[in-house]
């Protein structure tokens, strides 16, 4: 019984080596392609929520509600942000707001248990939602004596 020609043997050798190459160059052309896509859309989220927070303009004793603070907050810089939670530095929390905002756009919101008398700083967290879906924490606060506080 006679073997494979030697030649034969070795174009066949390389023939084998290239379509293996070309195989896997082929995956990782396109495994490139979508981890770049991926990550651009990550940019492309933490770009527009870059500058985004919540801007709180006023803390005020809220007179219809028994008890609370009646927070104007804002939405500086997210495309689209939702707030969820709101807090003041001695205990009360509202975490179940859920309350959307629009860029630019101004809201009312009550923080029950707390007044200006008790608490001396606010806090309101959320997330800033990108074009793509994507979200990211914001937050916002207001200590007293800055000009968001009732003098």
């Amino acid at each position: 019984m006679k073997g494979i020609n030697p030649l034969i043997a070795s174009v066949l050798l390389i023939a084998f080596t290239v379509a293996v190459g070309g195989i896997i160059s082929l995956w990782l052309t396109s495994f490139s392609k979508v981890m770049t896509s991926k990550a651009e859309s990550t940019s492309i989220a933490s770009s527009e929520c870059a500058g985004a927070y919540f801007d709180i303009i006023t803390v005020n004793d809220d007179n219809v509600a028994t008890n609370g603070l009646l927070i104007a907050v804002r939405n500086s810089g997210a495309p689209n942000s939702t707030i969820s939670s709101i807090a003041d530095d001695v205990g009360d929390v509202n975490s179940s707001v859920g309350i959307s905002l629009s860029l630019g756009e101004a809201k009312k919101v009550l923080l029950n248990g707390s007044s200006v008398a008790s608490a001396s700083k606010v806090f309101i967290t959320g997330l800033c939602i990108s074009s793509g879906g994507q979200t990211q924490p914001i937050t916002g606060s207001c200590i007293k004596g800055e000009s968001c506080w009732p003098t």
